[in-house]
């Protein structure tokens, strides 16, 4: 699996990397080694291209990091980040 920006630029996942309902993946820019633009978006890949999903792209730089709220369902929102915790939607 992995995600990719609208320059095309990708970070592939580890093989077998899964997550259990309800918990959190945290991947911190430094690590995936690209940078993630003011006008920008992200979607989640299947190996063989596909889609998972339905990314989200930005028109300008989030002040703290785009949550989904109510967390886990709700709509991708601006929002203090909660890295590994359930997302503040305060």
């Amino acid at each position: 699996m992995s995600f990719k920006d609208n320059d095309n630029n990708s970070y592939a996942m580890a093989a077998g990397t899964t997550l259990a309902p309800g918990a959190y993946l945290v991947i911190d820019e430094t690590e995936f080694g690209f940078g993630l633009g003011p006008r920008d978006g992200l979607g989640l890949f299947a190996p063989d291209g596909t889609r998972i999903g339905d990314g989200f792209g930005w028109t300008g730089h989030a002040a703290f990091g785009f949550s989904r709220c109510p967390n886990g369902t709700g709509n991708l929102t601006d929002t203090p980040t909660s890295k590994g915790a359930p997302n503040n939607c305060d």
